[in-house]
Formats: structure tokens, sequence, C-alpha cells
């Protein structure tokens, strides 16, 4: 992580992309990491025992103050990048970089909202913007092992009476054994 100390501007500004946000950074929030874990106690137990189920997907929000003309610019500019895909033909996240937030491990993210400048008094505006952890769906196992068939249908048969096989042959065979078993039936 870069040290804000020795690097004071580095912190001033986040990313989408290679867009840098309006003004400067004042505040950042959120983007914690939770594991999600089920806590579990079998009858006559000791203590309970847990298993890791998951992650949730990190939210946080950057707070900036504009208070030059060009920063009014650069808002206009940074809110159509951040804003939602409304052809809602493909996911739509944006790459983010902010210090603190990509030491997390967060690199791509989805707008969740993100509000006008708002006058704070003395010249000085504030604007807000909201995301959240954007992550690709999980690809499904291409690979699986059929265990048989759940609900398996009857065979292909010609008349009702006998199974169809690749062989035209033992088809006509087949065929006239049906046919005299039947006769052979007859009183």
């Amino acid at each position: 992580m870069i040290n804000p100390i020795d690097y004071p501007e580095a912190w001033h500004r986040f990313r989408l992309g290679t867009i840098p946000n309006p003004g400067i950074v004042t505040a950042v929030s959120g983007w914690d990491q939770v594991w999600k874990w089920d806590a579990k106690t079998a009858k006559g137990a000791k203590k309970a025992s847990q298993t890791h189920t998951g992650q949730e997907l990190a939210e946080g929000a950057f707070e900036c103050a504009l208070w030059l003309a060009t920063h009014f610019d650069e808002w206009e500019a940074f809110a159509k990048a951040a804003g939602y895909n409304t052809d809602k033909t493909a996911a739509s996240p944006l790459k983010l970089y902010y210090p603190s937030v990509s030491a997390t491990g967060v690199l791509d993210v989805v707008s969740l909202k993100f509000t006008p400048p708002t006058h704070k008094g003395k010249g000085l505006y504030v604007a807000s913007f909201s995301f959240r952890e954007w992550v690709p769906a999980p690809k499904k196992n291409a690979t699986v092992t059929p265990t048989g068939p759940k609900n398996p249908l009857a065979p292909e048969t010609v008349e009702g009476r006998y199974p169809l096989s690749d062989d035209p042959i033992a088809d006509a065979q087949q065929k006239q054994i049906a046919e005299l078993l039947a006769q052979a039936q007859k009183p």
C-alpha cells in the first residue's frame, strides 16, 4: 500500500479506469472484508464448530470536495463514467483504484449511486459515489459423471413388441420371432 505520509497526493484521488474523481477525496467509508461462517453445535458437544461459507461483497463510498470550476467539469465526465449502463445487454463493471481499497483486494466494482455536488457553504461543494465489489459468477463445472437416467424411457420398439437395434437383419428376425410367438399362443 502506498504510504499516505510520504505520498499524500496518491490519496487525494481515486480512479475508475483512467478517469480520476472530481476534486479531492475527503472521506472514504466502507470497503470492509466480511467472511461468512456457519456455527453449529452438535448435541452433547462442548463447543460449536464453524464452517466457512463464503465472503460478502465489499461496499464502500467516497466523498469528494469540489471548489474549482474545473472540478464541476470533472464531475460531469466522472458521473457519466460511473453511471449504470442502461442498455442492460452486459454487466458493466468498472476498474477502481484507491490505495486503501486496492490493499483489500477490491479491483472491480459496479456503481450503486452517486450524488450531485451539494453546496456546503463558502464556495465548497461535496459529491459522493458509492460502489459494490464486482466478482464474476463462478463457472459451472462442465464435467459431470452421470449416475444413470433420472427418468428412463422405454426402448423404442416396432409395433410396441421388441426393441429396435442398429442391425436391420436382427430387427427383421426379432419381428418374425414376435409374430411366431403370437401365433403359438393362439388356441
